[in-house]
């Protein structure tokens, strides 16, 4: 290959050249326009030379693109802007938009923004060069909830995971502690050439919370992770309009999602090493979809639960259920869905509805 040729991007992407950015973020939103503003000035601020913003617009109803136009104006050299503006709203979650945002990227790594998120401008730099310096495929970040109806901060549960992450004597050790803590992609920067090497997207479909297969597959592809313990991004929830938010069958997805993560670690022979954690993934997903189901989908939830815990030996089940620690009345519904009980089942849920 000639001197200052590019190198081609396997899945159709961009081809990376010696001069590409840096840094591509890729932020997407539906609908957030009165955030939109705050989450893309966090990245300028960041003042990452050369950084690439590839903004996704997908599909909004509200002053969402009016108001990324108006930031685009008031910053037309402060970064390399891409926007994307969609006819019309993709099905499920924020899939199909991050992929076709990753598409359209040229940086050299890559982050990805929530439109109604917000980085800390003074933590990015650091990200980068940790992950620069380190030569990883992937680099984690700690992360913040931002607690919308309370306007507050509060750490993510999965705090307590980084002194095992970080003590992890090899990958497959550091890959366990990883693949246990929340699975959002906004907390992590990519090597642009590793998604590309390992083939890696958001799964696309009719359905939501897509992040958990990128998680898994992104962390078992990956030869190297490096960390950065230091809150990166700012989650906000609890807003109207949500995904997580709200009670339904929507949240059913998550037993799809078992599937595809399975499919992964046949793929890539890994079934064995990672059999716990995904046995600790289920069970905490159940109970996570438990809590938000309706009444009217309580057959439903038995139905796509149970083939995916008859994919899992039982004592691995078990095991995870007693590691959990999670509370005494989800242990004991969980149980009952593990031992095929439904008869028992159908009361205790019911129970559980009315002590909400």
């Amino acid at each position: 290959m000639p001197d200052g040729a590019a190198m081609p991007g396997p899945l159709g992407a961009p081809a990376l050249h010696p001069g590409a950015p840096p840094l591509s973020i890729i932020v997407t939103g539906w609908n957030v326009g009165p955030y939109i503003a705050g989450a893309l000035q966090s990245a300028l601020d960041a003042r990452i030379a050369g950084a690439e913003i590839v903004l996704v617009d997908d599909g909004s109803s509200d002053e969402t693109w009016a108001a990324a136009e108006a930031s685009m104006r008031r910053n037309p050299d402060r970064a390399r802007w891409v926007p994307l503006r969609l006819a019309a709203n993709t099905p499920g979650g924020v899939g199909a938009a991050a992929n076709l945002g990753l598409e359209e990227a040229t940086g050299r790594h890559v982050a990805f923004l929530d439109g109604d998120d917000w980085l800390d401008p003074a933590v990015l730099p650091l990200a980068l060069a940790r992950l620069e310096r380190a030569g990883a495929d992937m680099l984690f970040t700690d992360c913040l909830d931002f607690v919308a109806p309370q306007g507050r901060l509060a750490p993510y549960p999965d705090a307590r995971l980084w002194a095992e992450a970080e003590a992890a004597p090899d990958l497959t050790a550091r890959r366990r502690a990883l693949l246990r803590f929340a699975p959002m992609p906004w907390r992590k920067l990519y090597r642009r050439d590793f998604l590309e090497r390992e083939g890696i997207r958001f799964p696309v479909g009719d359905f939501f919370f897509e992040d958990n297969v990128h998680h898994w597959d992104a962390v078992l592809a990956a030869r190297s992770i490096a960390l950065l313990n230091r809150p990166l991004h700012m989650h906000r929830v609890g807003a109207p309009g949500q995904t997580i938010g709200g009670r339904g069958r929507k949240f059913l997805a998550i037993f799809h999602h078992h599937a595809l993560i399975a499919d992964i670690l046949q793929r890539r022979a890994l079934c064995e090493t990672h059999a716990p954690e995904f046995a600790e993934w289920l069970v905490r997903h159940l109970w996570w979809a438990l809590e938000r189901i309706d009444p009217g989908g309580l057959y439903a939830l038995w139905d796509a639960a149970r083939p995916c815990v008859a994919a899992h030996a039982p004592a691995a089940l078990d095991e995870a259920l007693r590691r959990s620690g999670l509370p005494p009345r989800a242990c004991v519904l969980i149980a009952a869905i593990l031992s095929g009980d439904r008869a028992g089942f159908v009361p205790l849920f019911m129970q559980a509805m009315l002590g909400r």
